[in-house]
């Protein structure tokens, strides 16, 4: 079994289509927090939320404007 293959199994184990996984990847759609938790707990990934640096792009009001 390929390294894909294996991301693909985990992915699959965890309750995710293949339709998901490719919308996902090739940014068709937003995944919403809980499809993203799947995501890396299938992957032995943790999701950590910790607080940014503060620069002088904190002053930007959209989402867009800080990356």
């Amino acid at each position: 079994m390929s390294g894909a293959e294996a991301y693909f199994g985990e992915l699959q184990n965890a309750g995710l289509t293949q339709t998901t996984i490719s919308n996902l990847e090739r940014a068709k759609s937003s995944a919403e927090i809980e499809t993203l938790i799947l995501i890396f707990a299938a992957l032995g990934l943790d999701m950590v939320i910790a607080p940014r640096p503060k620069s002088k792009m904190d002053d930007q009001q959209s989402l867009e404007d800080l990356f």
